[in-house]
């Protein structure tokens, strides 16, 4: 249970610092979105996606490390890995590569493991 909730907890910690780090960075996409002239309702919208998908990273982050110290908790860090999985790809699709695509696919391995190995380590 310990390699799992360690691998379960790397995850999250790396998914929660991603989460506050993109959140950080709305004014940056507000003064993107001025500059290019973005109008309401679609800048209303990005703004709101942004955050929204800021918050769901340390929410998810935050049900994985629960998740990982219920002993039943094994089936939602999985569910956990192949939503950061599906971000992954769509994030990916629609921008390329860059380092928030390579955090999600680590953080979606890390949950992988962390869940596999959640219901099948002995305890000591």
């Amino acid at each position: 249970m310990a390699a799992a909730r360690w691998c379960t907890g790397i995850g999250s910690l790396i998914l929660g610092v991603f989460g506050i780090g993109h959140g950080t960075r709305l004014v940056q996409v507000e003064e993107m979105m001025a500059a290019s002239g973005v109008k309401a309702p679609l800048d209303g919208l990005v703004k709101a996606s942004w955050l929204i998908f800021s918050v769901e990273m340390i929410v998810v982050a935050i049900i994985a490390v629960v998740a990982s110290r219920w002993p039943q908790g094994r089936a939602i860090v999985l569910l956990c890995a192949v939503m950061n999985a599906a971000n992954g790809l769509l994030v990916r699709h629609f921008f390329g590569l860059f380092i928030g695509v390579y955090a999600v696919a680590a953080v979606a391995v890390l949950y992988l493991v962390g869940g596999l190995l959640q219901g099948s380590e002995s305890s000591v």
